[in-house]
């Protein structure tokens, strides 16, 4: 389905929690954050039933996250019952990682390869400054078990931030010389408790300028399910290299996304205040599936031209 700018919306982004096991200082406020009542979050049936729908309108590709997705028990049945929905032809999950590792055979009997994993550090002391516990190993060991258990499409999401992590960007690009994974930068962008932090910005472009000097370094071709990072790869290199623009070369003109809440809104737009509720309508005594369908046809018509990085919200409401 196309929105009102011609683009064709067919990817879903689904936060089945708000709660998570870490509490990453760009992601959430404080470590008092208010979580939703858990009556207010989806089950996994209703969950299903608005993908189903989604289809109707066009989605074919799908990613759980969180909070921590795996903070929610029997989130890999959830899994398995996204990719019997016929339509769906991509699944992924995005995880801190620090749950993942007991997770990984299930995830391999499923054939669930689309893993993102989020590491802002190889260096565990920061680690436990950036997010408030000391579970570095736990994520480290998760990633380097699922590489050797063979799934072929890891993905590390690294938040880049000015004098946090920007020292450690040419040990990350160095790791897809060793490890067939994706390292994936993501720049900084100011909302919620952080939204005047502009000191912490890198542009993408000063990413990849610091890594070409490692060698030789091409852009990669992408497809029509690839996200919106631009790939690059080291000469030799066993993985690749994404730079995710969206401050400096923001992608809005192809956004192709909606997000659905833990609690059942609706987001055309990450850092837009607008959504659409559709909880009322999956716990009506009467269900009506052509409502749903007909809810994302709303949502997808407010999606804006492009983001305005409301500053209303914490991440970790949302899932990035």
């Amino acid at each position: 389905m196309q929105d009102n700018f011609g683009r064709n919306i067919h990817y879903l982004r689904i936060s089945v929690t708000d709660r998570c096991n870490l509490a990453c200082s760009y992601c959430v406020p404080n470590e008092k954050f208010k979580l939703l009542p858990r009556s207010e979050i989806l089950s996994f049936d209703e969950i299903a039933l608005v993908v189903k729908s989604g289809v109707r309108a066009g989605i074919n590709k799908v990613r759980v996250t969180g909070g921590e997705p795996f903070a929610r028990k029997g989130v890999v049945d959830l899994l398995a019952q996204l990719l019997g929905i016929p339509g769906i032809q991509k699944l992924g999950i995005t995880t801190n990682g620090i749950l993942l590792g007991k997770h990984l055979n299930r995830l391999r009997e499923l054939k669930l390869d689309n893993i993102n994993i989020s590491l802002d550090t190889l260096i565990p002391a920061k680690f436990e400054q950036i997010t408030r516990k000391n579970a570095w190993q736990s994520t480290w060991d998760a990633i380097t078990k699922a590489v050797s258990m063979g799934f072929k499409n890891i993905k590390i999401n690294i938040v880049a931030m000015k004098g946090i992590n920007n020292d450690e960007f040419s040990d990350f690009a160095r790791l897809t010389l060793k490890y067939p994974i994706q390292v994936r930068f993501i720049e900084f962008m100011p909302y919620g408790c952080w939204h005047d932090r502009n000191d912490l910005f890198i542009s993408g472009r000063d990413i990849i300028a610091g890594i070409v000097k490692l060698g030789q370094v091409k852009e990669l071709e992408k497809t029509s399910l690839d996200g919106p990072a631009k790939l690059f790869a080291l000469h030799g290199s066993l993985g690749n290299i994404g730079i995710i623009t969206a401050v400096s070369e923001h992608f809005c003109s192809s956004c192709n996304r909606l997000r659905l809440s833990a609690d059942g809104k609706l987001r055309p737009c990450l850092y837009s205040d607008s959504s659409v509720d559709l909880k009322p309508v999956l716990r009506a005594k009467f269900l009506k599936e052509d409502e749903i369908f007909n809810l994302f046809a709303k949502a997808i018509t407010l999606k804006p031209a492009r983001h305005g990085c409301s500053r209303n919200f914490a991440m970790s409401t949302i899932g990035g």
